[in-house]
């Protein structure tokens, strides 16, 4: 089929090359009355045929016969750990427990091939499939020699260590060893992509969980939520002790230096120091019971009361609001909010919780 170009299809052909006749297509257009259509029009061809790999069929034949090889030595092995744990087990269990035998050396030598290129993550694949080897050989030579025929289970041993000696032979045939550059580069990246396969894993499990969470328990979650968000206060300064006290000047003293007044007298372990007073109430706090305003609180000394200065609490609007409209919804009521105080990210939690806690107090 190789020569001269091919008279139909007008493709040249080079001497010396195989050809393989193929069909392909084009385009041909059709015009009438200046309307065209297009349809696809078959053609023969002839396509180059590479040449044989001889490299590649010995591979093949080679990978082939150490399946064929490692089958034909799972099933004696399984024959004769079988016959041997028949006379402690039913047959059925016998045979099925027979073929971890060969299931842990074959297991071990498909961990091998996926470390190919890293010799040090292979190694101890490698050597626990040998060790898996010898004990799966050892017990079929045991049930030759309980049959009296010690060679037999030798032989039937010996399968065995046949098909892991071709296995060990493909696996070095594909295992090409890595230079240190190249070694370092490949586990880097392999490192960043699990790294960031791992963290995305990590991540969709916890969001998995808030969403729960938030589900499932919203006010746990909410008071959970506005515990970690809130800013832990700033650390007072301390005082400075050498400085003198506010309204007090230096007077001068003997030989001109400046001298600080003494300060007052720390109170004795004795003397009656009155208790603080009590933080004030989330109604007061808020603006009193029931909407009224904070009371004027009285300076100590009989000086003259405070009164509140600013605009209205949150929980003053609130109030306000409740008393025009009792049935509004939280939607609204949050909307109402943060066209008087601000937008903020916690008015959906803290509004509906406030009006719930103003409702039970007036119910009561």
């Amino acid at each position: 089929m190789s020569g001269c170009p091919d008279t139909k299809s007008g493709q040249p052909r080079v001497p010396g090359v195989r050809y393989k006749k193929v069909t392909r297509y084009r385009t041909e257009t059709t015009t009438i009355d200046g309307q065209s259509e297009t349809r696809q029009v078959a053609y023969p061809a002839w396509d180059p045929v590479p040449p044989r790999d001889l490299d590649d069929l010995v591979l093949r034949a080679v990978t082939g016969t150490a399946i064929g090889v490692t089958a034909l030595s799972v099933a004696g092995t399984t024959a004769s750990v079988g016959g041997l744990l028949g006379h402690l087990v039913p047959s059925p269990v016998a045979y099925s427990v027979a073929l971890v035998f060969d299931a842990v050396w074959l297991a071990c030598l498909g961990v091998e091939w996926l470390e190919r290129l890293d010799p040090q993550r292979a190694a101890p694949a490698r050597r626990a499939g040998w060790v898996a080897l010898l004990v799966s050989m050892g017990a079929v030579v045991s049930y030759g020699v309980t049959l009296h025929q010690p060679v037999a289970g030798g032989a039937g041993a010996a399968v065995g260590l046949l098909a892991k000696g071709l296995w060990w032979l493909v696996l070095r045939h594909y295992a090409v060893p890595l230079s240190p550059g190249v070694a370092h580069w490949l586990s880097s990246k392999q490192e960043k992509a699990i790294a960031r396969r791992v963290v995305a894993q990590r991540m969709r499990r916890l969001d998995r969980e808030d969403a729960y969470l938030r589900a499932a328990f919203p006010e746990t979650a909410g008071a959970a939520s506005a515990i970690t968000t809130t800013q832990a206060p700033l650390p007072l300064a301390a005082p400075d002790m050498s400085a003198p006290v506010s309204g007090q000047q230096s007077a001068p003293g003997e030989g001109g230096e400046l001298v600080s007044p003494p300060l007052p007298p720390h109170p004795s372990a004795g003397a009656a120091v009155p208790p603080p007073p009590p933080p004030p109430s989330e109604d007061e706090a808020d603006g009193g019971p029931e909407g009224e305003p904070a009371s004027e609180a009285p300076l100590a000394g009989g000086g003259p009361a405070l009164r509140p200065v600013g605009p209205p609490s949150i929980a003053g609007t609130i109030r306000a609001v409740l008393a025009e409209h009792p049935s509004i919804t939280d939607t609204a009521l949050i909307e109402h909010v943060r066209k008087a105080h601000g937008d903020s990210p916690k008015h959906t939690e803290t509004v509906p919780r406030t009006r719930r806690r103003i409702e039970r107090k007036r119910a009561s």
